[in-house]
């Protein structure tokens, strides 16, 4: 399938979808739904670099097959789009109970030559767990803290792809931490921070799992306790009422760490070392030597989402489409970490 025809809604998207209102109760449905609305970021760049408008263009039915309107487009220098704002706009068939007012999307990376070196340095930067301290971040914020404190306004989600999916955490924590854990679908998230599953042999994949836990919960001890440093870390137990929505497959690397994250855990507290991993939990190798390093990937809570289906390559595994399609198998978890 062409680039282009990827784009086009009625041939790629969720269109089936499309024909009767949206039961937001349901976790397929709402699923599907937000990740066309991150499609439809990637759309309108893609439209915009190929000169698409108009009646050409391809990516308003991404949104406007769910009743949504596109509020807001948010750009940076030169006029590349990473970002949308879309407004629910529920005629008469459509309800809007449980569904959200707002919804702020964000793309990911777009292979564009007129985007490509721009969005690769942000990637660099999440790999260094800088993207807040990005220009897309700080006006990202800006916007949605405008939606969250306008007269009457409630209900405002975010959502991402990839790198996608980092900004919108990153706009989430800071939210979170600011007194308003919003509603958050983050689909292939990065997970930058030490992962195993690559390691098929699942006794050996635990075991490893255990002993960095053990490792890093007594480097924990040693270098907090040698600097006078709380043991639990403050900006971590803030997020412990955020539960985004995290969606992750076994077999795209990049964001396949998630699983083993939040599963060892569970690891921990079998064998009885529940204290040891909550501990672990809370840090990486990195955040432990040096200071200010505050890793973006970890998080004390989430919805877990697991698409365990195989697929042929990497790509696909990394697509945002696979999270509309009915044949997928999905395994679902919530993790929480709570703090007196």
């Amino acid at each position: 399938m062409s680039s282009r025809e990827k784009d086009v809604f009625s041939r790629s998207g969720p269109f089936r979808l499309s024909s009767d209102p949206i039961d937001w109760t349901d976790p397929e449905q709402r699923r599907a739904v937000v990740a066309s609305l991150v499609r439809g970021v990637g759309a309108m760049e893609r439209d915009r670099q190929e000169g698409r408008e108009g009646l050409q263009a391809l990516a308003p039915a991404w949104w406007q097959s769910f009743s949504f309107k596109l509020l807001e487009k948010l750009t940076e220098h030169g006029g590349t789009i990473y970002g949308a704002i879309y407004r629910f706009c529920p005629d008469g068939l459509q309800s809007p109970n449980n569904g959200p007012n707002y919804v702020v999307a964000f793309r990911g990376t777009n292979t564009g030559k007129e985007s490509l070196g721009r969005d690769m340095k942000y990637n660099l930067m999440c790999l260094g767990d800088n993207l807040d301290r990005t220009s897309r971040f700080k006006s990202a914020v800006e916007r949605v803290q405008g939606l969250v404190h306008a007269p009457g306004a409630a209900d405002v989600w975010l959502a991402g792809h990839s790198l996608g999916s980092a900004m919108a955490m990153a706009v989430g924590k800071a939210m979170a931490r600011s007194g308003y854990p919003l509603e958050a679908y983050l689909f292939n998230p990065p997970f930058v921070s030490l992962s195993v599953e690559h390691i098929k042999i699942q006794k050996l994949r635990q075991t490893v799992h255990i002993a960095t836990s053990a490792f890093k919960s007594s480097l924990a001890v040693i270098l907090k306790g040698a600097t006078d440093r709380p043991l639990e870390d403050p900006h971590f137990a803030a997020l412990s009422d955020w539960l985004p929505h995290i969606f992750v497959n076994k077999n795209d690397p990049i964001c396949s760490g998630y699983v083993g994250y939040f599963s060892s855990r569970r690891n921990m507290e079998e064998i009885g070392a529940g204290e040891m991993g909550r501990i672990a939990t809370q840090n990486t190798i990195g955040s432990l030597i040096m200071r200010r390093f505050k890793p973006h990937d970890i998080l004390p809570s989430a919805h877990l989402t697991i698409n365990s289906s195989c697929y042929s390559n990497v790509r696909e595994a990394h697509s945002v489409k696979q999270w509309w399609d009915s044949r997928a198998q999905f395994e679902r978890s919530t993790h929480r970490l709570r703090f007196s």
